[in-house]
């Protein structure tokens, strides 16, 4: 219910601390269910675009490195059970990877938040023996039996969460090692929604390239004339329109 204004509201009164009381819940071991509601709740008040500042303090709270709260999180990337959970879930890590100070600790071995982006996205293709060894050990040889994530809003998620840790050069170069090429490759063999396809197209652009060629180490900083980002805009509308008239329907 809480998609609903009124709800939200309630959620998000600062003198209520309801939102607060909801945060232990994403790691209620006896049910699912409550674990499962609560993520969707806190989820659903993040898109609330009069609550900021409780934006900022749910985010906070997922990269508080002492919580363990982001940790818990991951598993629900790959929760077949429920889209509701897994794009629960995966919105409110897409969400802190817009946080670039946290990229290091995100991609460290204590959250290793890279293997549970790069599943959902992650096929049966069979890829080459040097290939299945730059890969994440949870990614290596899954089998044919591999489906990847069925909602395209949830894999344009992954993607934007991807393309937001190539912002530094650090977190570009930890993508490459990692063998992100290889399952953005076969994705986009695969893929059949426009929107998806272009924010792979751009995320393959930036890992493919030299970083010589990037010039810059941490690309949030690089500011853009209007006139420029005007013209990226049109250029991707005009992209998307010719996918669309492509692809089959």
């Amino acid at each position: 219910m809480a998609h609903l204004p009124e709800v939200r509201r309630a959620l998000l009164d600062r003198s209520s601390g309801i939102i607060q009381r909801l945060l232990p819940f994403t790691d209620y071991v006896q049910s699912a269910t409550r674990r499962g509601g609560a993520i969707a709740c806190i989820r659903n008040c993040c898109f609330h675009t009069d609550a900021h500042w409780w934006s900022c303090f749910l985010i906070w709270a997922l990269l508080d490195r002492s919580s363990g709260i982001i940790q818990r999180l991951l598993p629900f990337t790959d929760y077949v059970q429920s889209a509701t959970r897994r794009g629960g879930a995966i919105a409110c890590i897409r969400n802190c990877c817009f946080h670039t100070d946290a990229h290091s600790w995100l991609l460290s071995n204590e959250v290793n938040i890279l293997p549970y982006l790069l599943l959902p996205l992650a096929g049966p293709e069979e890829l080459k023996d040097e290939e299945y060894d730059e890969l994440p050990p949870d990614l290596q040889y899954l089998g044919s039996e591999k489906q990847r994530e069925p909602d395209p809003d949830i894999r344009k998620m992954v993607l934007e969460a991807l393309l937001q840790l190539c912002a530094t050069k650090d977190g570009r170069q930890f993508l490459r090692d990692n063998g992100t090429y290889y399952i953005l490759r076969e994705l986009h063999k695969w893929e059949k929604d426009p929107t998806c396809i272009i924010v792979c197209e751009n995320l393959v652009d930036i890992l493919i390239k030299k970083e010589e060629e990037i010039g810059y180490d941490d690309l949030k900083k690089v500011e853009l004339s209007p006139d420029i980002m005007e013209k990226f805009l049109k250029d991707d509308i005009k992209y998307l329109e010719s996918l669309e008239q492509e692809l089959p329907t």
